[in-house]
């Protein structure tokens, strides 16, 4: 039984966006060569303006396929099932307890300068999980806290009353 559920499917928006990108690109393809150019434009012109909507299509494509998605279960023992999904394959990890380190909040920017936090659990080999990330601070720091609770991994002593 799990004490704790982690999604993070962020990587989801990517490839949906990708796949309605060569969605099209094939369908406007097929128009092209069904009707040709369209008027003005010549043959050499329009192989080259598909050329390079091909290249970006197929290098973005690339590129998206290597964002993955991730689920990690917090079982009863503080131990850590960890999925990691790309679009072609998945990869399964067992972590046990004793090999969980804390969650750490990463502060960083998107490629417009705002502020985007991601909570980040890295394993003794090197290994990432980032847990959740968003714009939004207060709910990275709560997935950070929660993922800390529940795997028992505490910020320092806990405080006594006197």
């Amino acid at each position: 039984m799990a004490r704790a559920l982690f999604r993070n499917r962020m990587a989801w928006a990517i490839w949906i966006f990708m796949a309605i990108w060569m969605t099209f690109l094939c369908l406007m393809t097929w128009v092209v060569f069904r009707d040709g150019p369209p008027g003005g434009y010549s043959w050499p012109t329009m192989w080259a303006i598909l050329a390079l909507f091909w290249l970006f299509g197929g290098a973005a494509s690339v590129w998206a396929s290597t964002i993955r998605v991730v689920r990690v279960e917090v079982t009863d023992s503080g131990a850590l099932e960890v999925t990691w999904r790309w679009p072609f394959r998945v990869e399964r990890r067992r972590v046990e307890a004793a090999d969980v380190p804390r969650a750490e909040m990463i502060y960083g920017r998107d490629s417009d300068g705002d502020p985007y936090y991601t909570s980040r659990v890295t394993l003794p080999d090197g290994a990432t999980i980032d847990l959740a990330e968003s714009h939004d601070e207060a709910s990275i720091e709560a997935a950070t806290a929660r993922f800390n609770a529940t795997a028992g991994r505490h910020r320092g002593p806990t405080p006594t009353l006197s």
